[in-house]
This record gives C-alpha cells, sequence and structure tokens, in this order.
C-alpha cells in the first residue's frame, strides 16, 4: 500500500504521498471520471481504507471509537479523492505543494472557531 511503504508522520505528509501518487496515474484517474466511475472508486478506497485504518497509526489522529473512525475516514477520503478529482480534471495545472498548502489550510479554518 503506497502509504504504508512510507509512513507519514504528518497529515500534510500523507497528503504529499496521495498527490504525488495520483499525479504518476493522472490517465487512469482519467479514464474514471469520463466513464463516470469515480463515486464508486471514492467509495471502494474508503472501504479499503477503513478496513485498513489499525494498520496506519497517525499522531495526528485521536480517534477514539468506531463511529468516529468511520465519520473521519469517510469525510477525509471523500474530501480528498474530490480535490485530486478536480485537480486531475484541470491537468494538474497547480503546482501540487501549492494544493497540498491551500487544503491544510482549508481544513485548518473547518476547525477555527
Amino acid at each position: 500500500m503506497l502509504v504504508k511503504k512510507d509512513s507519514p508522520s504528518s497529515f500534510d505528509k500523507t497528503l504529499e504521498i496521495c498527490f504525488n501518487y495520483f499525479e504518476t496515474k493522472q490517465y487512469i484517474m482519467k479514464v474514471l471520471i469520463k466513464a463516470h466511475l469515480s463515486d464508486h472508486f471514492t467509495s471502494a478506497f474508503t472501504h479499503i481504507f477503513i478496513t485498513l485504518i489499525n494498520d496506519f497509526p497517525a499522531p495526528w489522529r485521536n480517534w477514539d471509537n468506531d463511529l468516529q473512525v468511520s465519520i473521519g475516514v469517510q469525510f477525509a477520503t471523500g474530501g480528498i479523492i474530490n480535490v485530486l478529482i478536480g485537480w486531475i480534471a484541470t491537468d494538474c495545472k497547480i503546482d501540487s505543494k501549492i494544493m497540498i498548502r491551500e487544503l491544510m489550510n482549508t481544513i485548518q479554518d473547518l476547525g477555527a472557531q
């Protein structure tokens, strides 16, 4: 699995791994998008991640129960995949580092009070 191999120590490092991976898989993702299969991909990816979440310890994740894990994974994977799909649909014109920075800023703004 791509994330387990690199053992990211932070969420932005996880995003970097995802963006780098999907940038190299643009062609495949564009085929899925054109075939209207991105929802199926999102569902399958989310299911796999929920199944394997315990194999990926993360110091930034403080989920205490199964409901938090389920909600957290669904929210994170759905959001990240949608951002990746939008980025791929524009041929990855914006540098991945900028995308990661802006995504991290957006996520932090969601928790601001």
